[in-house]
């Protein structure tokens, strides 16, 4: 059943990604192209998981597991909510994530890894008029061309998913009055959830967030 669920899920996966790479160049969707993100972004493969990372634990995967992914990050605005409370306004975004990455292992050839999130964006912070700053966290789906080093390593004589759950945490930073452009710094936690498998692996990284026009 699983290998039936990749083989579905992995095609569509793709199609997705290239529906919504066309889609901000399509004058049918002009009128909505302030919605979309584009962006791109390099992460170094870790053995760390992002809660270790925040405490400081955190270690470059070495050998032949070790490597980057280099990724091209698209983003669409579903919904802004708004809800007040007696002193305040907030308007955190719904938001599709997904991305388009090219893995670079030390010891094999590149392949390809795609993703797909609903997220939701908290855009509400008392520092915005000196530096504007979001939040992201979601959930979604992940396909990788082939398993990586990494997650054979840390899981030896078993079997391996290449559809795993896709879980992102980004952190924006922008200046006020050039609000479309963000430096971004980003996890990448990827698992099978105990249903396609147990464990994965993450990957920590920087990039660049532009707004459509």
């Amino acid at each position: 059943m699983t290998d039936l669920i990749q083989r579905i899920v992995g095609p569509f996966l793709y199609l997705q990604l290239v529906f919504w790479g066309t889609c901000p160049f399509n004058p049918l969707f002009a009128k909505d192209l302030d919605r979309w993100t584009l962006g791109v972004g390099v992460a170094v493969i870790s053995d760390n998981n992002a809660m270790e990372a925040v405490v400081g634990e955190f270690d470059v995967t070495d050998g032949d597991s070790g490597g980057w992914i280099y990724n091209i990050n698209l983003g669409y605005l579903i919904k802004e909510l708004r809800f007040s409370t007696a002193s305040n306004t907030y308007t955190p975004r719904l938001e599709i994530v997904s991305s388009l990455g090219i893995v670079d292992e030390k010891s094999s050839d590149f392949f390809y890894n795609l993703n797909s999130a609903i997220a939701a964006r908290w855009v509400d912070f008392p520092w915005n008029r000196f530096l504007l700053t979001t939040i992201m966290t979601g959930v979604g789906l992940n396909y990788s061309e082939k398993i990586f080093k990494l997650d054979a390593e840390k899981h030896p004589n078993e079997s391996r998913s290449h559809l795993k759950f896709f879980w992102p945490v980004e952190l924006t930073f922008a200046i006020p009055g050039f609000e479309n452009h963000a430096l971004v710094l980003f996890n990448h936690h990827i698992s099978g959830g105990h249903i396609m498998d147990y464990g994965g692996i993450d990957s920590f990284g920087v990039g660049y967030r532009y707004l459509l026009h």
